[in-house]
């Protein structure tokens, strides 16, 4: 498994974009890379601090190993969404080559600070960072407290944290949307021309293939999506047990309705 810096940089020289689809089992990997095989491109695994309690970084972080070992295309693990130190470095010496710290929470000078020593820990594991700046809610795609990215804020961020890639509010949100989204796209493309970096557009579950082939012919070469395919797989494993009888033959079911929708996003 690679880091994600040269997966990126190559994606945005080509004005495209790498999904990342998010991982908290056995099919749900196996899903990702299918979906990648069939594509015929790479894809990043990611696992959010969230899911510890689903299962350790060990356990994900060998079953990705495992799995990706004799894949075609380029594969990253990468930690989503994390605001302990702690656990990056757990996830980090478990084997992940992507890490993100998400300060999106905190007061710009903290998120900066704190953004800081994880790039630290990620470059003694030679792993790839991913920052994040401005806020997303979860329903209307508002920046949380209407704080959306600001670029001048964002070229500070990027100059002072050398992060790798940064993930920016600009009209996304995470979860299902409750109105059509709107995307600032001349705020995404201020942001690029100040930063220089790859951008990642989270919460791109319900973003149409145009906004998001858009946002990549910009500046986005990383989109992130889980709640298409997770509500996907939860539908279709409520079908096949309604005919199924084997639980392992649901899954595979269910495993065959994940890797349909990811097939959407390349």
């Amino acid at each position: 498994m690679l880091n994600t810096i040269a997966m990126l940089v190559r994606a945005r020289k080509k004005g495209r974009y790498v999904p990342a689809f998010n991982i908290y089992n056995l099919e749900t990997i196996q899903a990702a890379l299918e979906s990648s095989c069939r594509a015929e491109s790479p894809v990043i695994l990611a696992f959010g601090e969230r899911y510890l309690s689903y299962a350790s970084f060990e356990v994900i972080a060998q079953m990705a190993e495992c799995l990706s070992r004799e894949h075609p295309y380029p594969v990253a693990l990468h930690l989503d969404h994390c605001r302990s130190l702690e656990n990056m470095y757990q996830a980090l010496k478990a084997g992940f080559t992507s890490v993100m710290y998400d300060g999106s929470n905190l007061p710009f000078s903290e998120n900066i600070e704190q953004t800081v020593q994880a790039r630290k820990i990620a470059d003694s594991f030679g792993a790839s960072l991913e920052g994040e700046l401005g806020g997303m809610n979860d329903k209307s795609g508002e920046g949380e407290n209407g704080l959306f990215t600001e670029p001048m804020q964002a070229k500070k961020f990027v100059r002072e944290t050398q992060v790798d890639s940064l993930a920016v509010a600009v009209g996304n949100a995470h979860g299902l949307y409750r109105e059509k989204p709107h995307i600032e796209f001349q705020r995404l493309k201020e942001i690029y021309e100040l930063t220089h970096i790859p951008l990642v557009l989270h919460g791109s579950s319900g973003l149409s293939m145009e906004t998001l082939n858009l946002a990549a012919q910009i500046a986005v070469a990383k989109i992130n999506v889980n709640t298409e395919i997770a509500m996907a797989g939860a539908a279709a494993l409520r079908q096949a047990l309604q005919k199924e009888t084997k639980m392992e033959n649901a899954l595979q079911w269910a495993r065959e309705s994940l890797v349909n929708v990811m097939m959407h996003f390349y």
